[in-house]
């Protein structure tokens, strides 16, 4: 592909004095020239922080390679990090609280008024409640749409994440493990695999009552946007096993790993993890 200004074409792409390495046209990478991957698998690009994952090498499923707000990837072999591991959220609730360490937190055991926020108009609270369900509308009706699990399209399910990118459903995490499993890259029982090749850390959890750290080292948890009931939301769970029909209450703190609005094809510039 050929970059032109009007309708000269450019040679030599520079900042100032120094050549440009590499050009980005969205998430297709223009300069130099690539070829699209066409051989499934999973492929890392470190400098678009995505990973790209097919079973038939046509469909493909593309997720960030971090926690939300993690600033570093974490790979098997570095320590937990707050770097590393992002932030926690209490469902519904777009507020980023800290992920490692006793930290202090503004308390409250009454339950949140959530009846008037919904997509574009998101609940962020730095008060973290110590009550399930943390949330009331009134009280025979929950907002289930609090992490726009309702609405149900990507867009709505968009923050915290960054644009372009949005919390999983369930759903969405059924089909990235279903679709490894195809290709024999994991199992429920072969959960290391899972975790290392998607880069996910075994990042704790937050307890509702007094934010101390629960099953450190032991399990990785990832909120969906999918409430199940009144008083839990579905999770991603990786305890001893991959759980993908789990919830839990909404009041604890876990991560979020964001997934792309779209699929984004790799191209040879791209490392293959598995």
């Amino acid at each position: 592909m050929s970059i032109y200004i009007w309708d000269k074409e450019i040679k030599d792409l520079c900042i100032w004095d120094t050549p440009v390495k590499e050009a980005y046209l969205w998430d297709t990478k223009v300069r130099p020239s690539t070829t699209p991957i066409t051989t499934a698998w999973v492929y890392h690009n470190a400098n678009l922080w995505l990973i790209s994952i097919s079973s038939d090498w046509s469909t493909w499923l593309t997720i960030a390679d971090k926690n939300l707000w993690a600033t570093t990837v974490w790979n098997s072999w570095d320590t937990l990090t707050w770097a590393n591991c992002g932030n926690y959220f209490q469902w519904g609730n777009i507020y980023a609280f800290p992920n490692m360490g006793t930290v202090s937190f503004w308390h409250s055991s009454t339950q949140a008024s959530v009846e008037w926020y919904w997509p574009l108009n998101y609940y962020n609270s730095s008060t973290w409640i110590d009550v399930n369900p943390w949330d009331i509308s009134t009280s025979t009706w929950f907002n289930f749409d609090l992490y726009w699990w309702q609405t149900d399209t990507v867009e709505a399910k968009r923050w915290p994440c960054v644009v372009w990118y949005h919390i999983p459903s369930i759903t969405e995490w059924t089909n990235i493990f279903n679709l490894w499993v195809t290709l024999w890259a994991w199992s429920a029982s072969n959960y290391n695999s899972l975790l290392n090749y998607l880069k996910l850390p075994s990042v704790w959890i937050r307890n509702w009552s007094d934010t101390t750290m629960a099953y450190v080292n032991q399990a990785a948890w990832y909120w969906t946007a999918t409430r199940s009931n009144t008083n839990n939301a579905k999770i991603f769970l990786v305890l001893w096993t991959v759980s993908l029909s789990s919830h839990y209450n909404i009041y604890y703190g876990m991560p979020i790993r964001p997934f792309k609005n779209e699929a984004v094809q790799p191209d040879t510039s791209r490392i293959k993890l598995y």
